[in-house]
């Protein structure tokens, strides 16, 4: 609906609406399921005016599995493994694996969570990783801060 209300005053708006001839609905489980059927049709149909998701190849979440010792690590799951509404600890939803690391760096720093246990840099176990030094990582790659209490908040 937002196409067509932005259809008098944009020009790109009213070249689109006028193209319209019918409008069809699918019901899904949700905005993920809903994303992601999205993004596979506009790959399928490949629509002249979403250019943006049509050059999206690596839509893709964030999973919680439990690692070691019972501690959920967040993994990468790809498009083609993404099963909207039957995966438990399944967040958000990324057009590239690119945007997905950046995001979960994003959270690292503001939780002042390990990098080097996220798998951005490389662990020396039993050393403090490089943002523990620089007081950005709260201790959890030298047992200061307890693992699973990082991860899973």
């Amino acid at each position: 609906m937002g196409h067509f209300q932005g259809a008098l005053t944009q020009r790109k708006e009213m070249k689109l609406s006028m193209q319209v001839r019918d409008i069809d609905w699918i019901e899904t489980s949700g905005e993920l399921g809903a994303l992601i059927l999205e993004s596979r049709l506009i790959k399928e149909r490949m629509p002249s005016m979403n250019i943006k998701l049509r050059r999206s190849k690596d839509l893709c979440g964030w999973s919680l599995v439990e690692g070691d010792a019972k501690v959920l690590v967040p993994t990468l799951v790809t498009h083609h493994q993404l099963a909207p509404g039957l995966q438990d600890n399944l967040y958000g939803l990324f057009y590239s694996k690119r945007e997905a690391h950046r995001y979960l760096k994003a959270i690292a720093k503001k939780y002042h969570l390990c990098e080097a246990l996220l798998g951005f840099e490389k662990r020396v176990i039993g050393k403090p990783c490089f943002g523990y030094q620089v007081k950005q990582c709260g201790g959890a790659c030298i047992n200061q801060t307890p693992i699973a209490f990082i991860t899973c908040n």
